[in-house]
């Protein structure tokens, strides 16, 4: 088998991650693929974590020979995605240890910025004992304003910024997407179930625009309680082979 193939073929499993609190959820392989780079661009992934990603867009998109940067504060996670280049012999993934409110490009560098923030303020949920899963889930060092400014900051005129956040904080992304000079272009609801109300929205943006947005066709992830992915889930994300979520992270 193709060396590529085969470590495409084993994304996500076995990804280091860190032993207790943080793991990253299905929420990162429906961004990575939610994603549509172009030839040669320079990528900034915000918030790297364990480089998941990252990972999966040089994997996904092998051929238009991208670069992609991944800013990580956390030394953990640093190591856990430092592992996963090197078990993926990724050769255009690289890692930069910054906190992301001050990563400052000398210049508007990158084409293409991605991340997926911490959903949830303070007060709105149970704090984990890990700090890991704690910045990952909450905004204790960096809010979603924070993420937006960066991108602002180190995206080319007219560069593309992609996101994924909860549906019900839609209106409050919104302004902080106006507030930096992004018209959302693209955004696409995702839903549990047929049954439920969206849970979370992926979201395209582009700096420095004018309006005009398309909204995709919704996305149901569960055909039933049991958690067996729809056939429309496992053509969004060729990493889903599985009929159970709990296949793909073990």
């Amino acid at each position: 088998m193709d060396p590529w193939l085969e470590r495409y073929n084993n994304f996500p499993k076995g990804l280091a991650q860190p032993k207790e609190g943080y793991r990253f959820s299905i929420d990162s392989l429906l961004l990575i693929c939610f994603i549509k780079p172009k030839k040669h661009q320079n990528i900034l992934d915000l918030g790297t974590g364990c480089g998941v990603i990252s990972i999966g867009l040089a994997l996904l998109y092998k051929e238009l020979e991208l670069k992609i940067y991944g800013i990580e504060l956390n030394k953990e996670l640093i190591e856990c995605a430092k592992l996963n280049i090197k078990k993926f012999n990724l050769n255009n993934f690289f890692l930069i240890r910054e906190d992301i409110r001050d990563f400052r490009p000398k210049k508007e560098f990158f084409d293409l910025v991605v991340f997926n923030p911490p959903y949830r303020r303070i007060g709105e949920g149970r704090l984990s004992v890990f700090e890991t899963k704690r910045t990952a889930c909450f905004n204790l060092t960096a809010s979603l304003e924070d993420f937006v400014e960066t991108a602002f900051f180190s995206l080319k005129n007219r560069g593309d910024m992609y996101l994924i956040f909860l549906a019900e904080k839609l209106s409050y992304l919104f302004d902080i997407l106006r507030k930096y000079r992004f018209e959302p272009k693209k955004i696409r609801f995702v839903y549990p179930r047929i049954d439920k109300p969206a849970s979370l929205v992926l979201i395209k943006a582009k700096k420095n625009v004018q309006t005009g947005m398309i909204i995709d066709p919704p996305l149901i992830l569960y055909r039933d309680k049991h958690n067996r992915f729809t056939d429309e889930f496992l053509n969004f994300c060729p990493f889903l082979q599985p009929k159970d979520v709990k296949d793909v992270f073990a």
